[in-house]
């Protein structure tokens, strides 16, 4: 599966957009079995439900079209678009072959789906769980990250950048509260010292 990835030249107001968005997102849940694999999944439908209300309540659009791919490729361009005029997106393509018991229509439409549902699984960064939230599955082992790319990064810093002037502007407690909420309980410790930093100052000064 190829991709490409690609952000508007200014991204701040969709980063403070997409950490809200994020902050309130659930899990996709597993309501699909693969009857090849004996596995469940989240299909295209659950991740929607997990990523639109959210997105929408937070300025995003989110847009996915069929476009020219290689001979043999599916070809998928997802976006996200904050009121802003703000933007991210990507490109995927996946290969699609015609199988036993379906024509070419079918194969394409099927490899389309599953083009959607892994990029916009991806980009709003959607985790799939069972129905019952794995309350009972047992901890599992700490995972390898992969590297960021060089474009993650830069989206990583852009929405720190906008957190951390945001803690700065914040003239109130209340309104440090207010970002605190948003950030939620595991901030970065460059957001959290600014956090505490601010806080100290509101406070001598009332």
């Amino acid at each position: 599966m190829n991709s490409d990835y690609e952000t508007s030249e200014q991204i701040g107001d969709f980063a403070k957009a997409l950490v809200a968005a994020q902050i309130a997102m659930p899990a996709a849940v597993k309501d699909a079995r693969n009857p090849h694999l004996k596995n469940k999944y989240a299909d295209l439908g659950s991740v929607r439900e997990a990523v639109l209300p959210v997105f929408l309540a937070n300025g995003i659009a989110v847009t996915q079209g069929a476009a020219i791919g290689q001979t043999g490729h599916v070809a998928v361009v997802t976006q996200f678009t904050h009121v802003s005029g703000q933007w991210m997106r990507s490109r995927v393509e996946v290969p699609y072959q015609e199988q036993k018991g379906t024509n070419i229509a079918q194969a394409y439409g099927s490899a389309l789906s599953y083009a959607r549902r892994y990029a916009l699984s991806a980009m709003a960064c959607v985790v799939a769980e069972d129905d019952d939230g794995n309350g009972a599955a047992p901890p599992r082992e700490p995972r390898e990250h992969a590297p960021q790319t060089e474009t993650s990064k830069q989206v990583n810093g852009e929405i720190l950048r906008s957190v951390l002037a945001d803690i700065r502007a914040a003239s109130t407690i209340e309104d440090l509260r207010a970002i605190a909420a948003r950030v939620g309980k595991s901030p970065p410790p460059d957001v959290l010292a600014a956090y505490n930093d601010r806080k100290a100052a509101l406070a001598g000064a009332a």
